[in-house]
């Protein structure tokens, strides 16, 4: 068995997605398209303070924990690769 130690670097930033609510979405049908589970919905609605999950607007812009925008990932990775 292998032992593994996270560590924190002072400077990373979690991973992070925003998304801006759009007509006919719901916390589930944001949780399937990007999580690939509707259940993900509550990561959704805690990281955004939402007690009631039917209670989001049009225009609203979420935070999806757990995934990064593309272009920061793309930022990173040519830095990190020196391009």
């Amino acid at each position: 068995m292998h032992e593994y130690e996270v560590i924190h670097h002072p400077e990373a930033k979690p991973l992070m997605k925003k998304y801006t609510i759009k007509p006919g979405d719901t916390l589930g049908s944001i949780a399937k398209r990007f999580y690939n589970d509707s259940s993900k919905y509550t990561a959704i609605a805690e990281a955004n303070n939402i007690s009631d999950p039917n209670k989001i607007q049009m225009g609203q812009e979420l935070i999806l924990p757990g995934l990064e925008d593309r272009k920061d990932f793309l930022a990173r990775a040519k830095a990190a690769l020196k391009v």
